[in-house]
């Protein structure tokens, strides 16, 4: 195992060393800096072998030449050469499941089989008187490490309970949203369920109405086609009678022919026979092949819950610069102050305008355009939200919304607003609420594609509200809609 035929690391001559070949063996794979087996094992020009790591750790902390701990010769440089049976040997050994120094040799040292009465804090190991020998400072007794390490311990096992108490209450808690997260998903796989089977049943019904009036349209032309088709069987039949008697006259003397002439001559009269007419049937292509589905998308409506609101604005709520159309739908910054009495529910500072209507039940859903619009608010606000002053929308000042700065910005309104990325610029916004929900959505309306939701508990009747922001010199003075 020694290069050169050099002594073993451990006083070999021990007489238990003898007693235990196996442990005996260990011994000789035990680093004398680290007490633990080799790991990647050196061998110096004096024979002893160490780990790599710990002998270029140990002249490290030395000044002047590199020596050995052991046998204090020194070398010129720093020849270090791997000894790869040592190697194969230690991991022989570690095969064997047992570690260097078990049993009754523990609390000895595998090197010198001396009592481990003293502590290394450089290397965290127990030494032996020995060992220490070759240790200048960081010497501790036994005791002496226990007492301080064992604060050391205690300190880290109180943070480490903390902290696993810590772990086991956000495990408490993402079990906990884990579970709600199953069962919303599935209240809403429900929910989806119901709001499509709505649709279901209407086209359902929308396809039998259709199917049973062109039932009714096919039988009653052919009924008529019937009734046709009887009289005409009819009339040949009476043709047939005529034919018939025409023929076995023509058969007879003449006397006797001569005798039914004028019977059979008012039996071909015209005014005798049916007339043989087609009747005209159709049935309305234009009920049953037109726009069938633009005709049940239109009925439709009537079932859609929430159906578009018609909205109409609030004058008595408008900042006096701001000018509504005349059928209150929509609103554009004036060029002048409008003669608008004082009123509380009127904004002074900010320009906007809430919808006369107000929900404080049940689902809603409108629609608002705001075209090419560089800055806007669109939302809902609580009756009792401050209108004076600086209006900056926030759910704490009673306002959810939706916004727009600076023409390519958007914003939900929470307490610290929340930048939003479209991927496309909507032109019309759509706004859903569920009050008792409580949830506050926003969509492109163009494809209903889905913006941004709040979520909240509402205590008071919610309006829509609009807001116009700074006209900036004109580039934003188109109108809002709704």
């Amino acid at each position: 195992i020694l290069a050169n035929g050099s002594a073993p690391n451990s006083l070999s001559t021990f007489p238990m060393a003898a007693a235990d070949p196996i442990q005996s063996l260990k011994n000789e794979a035990v680093c004398a800096v680290c007490l633990e087996f080799f790991h990647d094992p050196v061998t110096l020009d004096c024979g002893h072998n160490y780990c790599r790591s710990c002998i270029r750790r140990f002249w490290d902390k030395r000044d002047g030449e590199p020596c050995c701990p052991q046998c204090r010769q020194t070398f010129p440089r720093h020849d270090l050469r791997a000894n790869r049976q040592l190697a194969n040997i230690v991991q022989g050994l570690k095969r064997l499941k047992a570690g260097p120094g078990r049993g009754a040799a523990s609390n000895k040292c595998a090197l010198h089989r001396q009592e481990l009465k003293l502590f290394c804090k450089d290397n965290m190991r127990p030494l032996c008187r020995l060992c220490a020998l070759s240790r200048q400072r960081g010497i501790l007794s036994v005791e002496e490490a226990w007492n301080t390490y064992q604060k050391v311990l205690e300190k880290t096992l109180r943070t480490l309970r903390r902290e696993k108490k810590k772990q086991e209450e956000y495990e408490l808690k993402e079990n906990w949203k884990l579970k709600e997260l199953e069962e919303e998903a599935e209240a809403l796989d429900l929910h989806v369920g119901r709001e499509f089977g709505k649709l279901h049943d209407f086209l359902l019904q929308e396809e039998k109405r259709v199917k049973t009036k062109l039932e009714e349209e096919r039988r009653r032309n052919a009924a008529k086609l019937e009734a046709n088709l009887t009289a005409i069987r009819r009339g040949r039949e009476t043709l047939e009678e005529i034919i018939e008697d025409i023929e076995t006259s023509l058969k007879q003397e003449a006397t006797e022919l001569l005798k039914g002439l004028k019977e059979l001559l008012e039996r071909t009269s015209s005014s005798h026979l049916n007339e043989v007419t087609g009747v005209q049937v159709s049935l309305p292509l234009g009920e049953f092949r037109g726009p069938l589905q633009y005709r049940a998308w239109k009925e439709m409506i009537h079932v859609v819950d929430p159906a578009p609101t018609s909205l109409t604005l609030d004058p008595d709520t408008a900042h006096p610069f701001l000018a509504l159309s005349k059928d209150l739908s929509s609103v554009k910054h004036g060029t002048q102050k409008q003669d608008v009495p004082e009123l509380p529910a009127r904004f002074d500072c900010s320009p906007c305008v809430l919808a006369l209507e107000g929900f404080a039940r049940g689902r809603h859903y409108w629609e608002v355009e705001v075209g090419e619009k560089t800055e806007w608010d669109v939302g809902v606000t609580r009756r009792s939200a401050r209108r004076k002053g600086n209006v900056r929308p926030s759910p704490e000042d009673g306002y959810w919304a939706l916004l727009l700065r600076g023409g390519d910005r958007y914003w939900a309104s929470t307490t610290l607003w929340t930048p939003l990325a479209l991927k496309v610029k909507p032109r019309k916004i759509g706004v859903y609420l569920d009050y008792k929900r409580g949830q506050l959505s926003f969509y492109n309306a163009d494809d209903l594609t889905h913006i941004y939701t709040f979520t909240d508990t509402f205590a008071e009747k919610l309006y829509p509200y609009f807001c116009l922001c700074v006209c900036d010199g004109g580039k934003n003075a188109e109108p809002l809609r709704i």
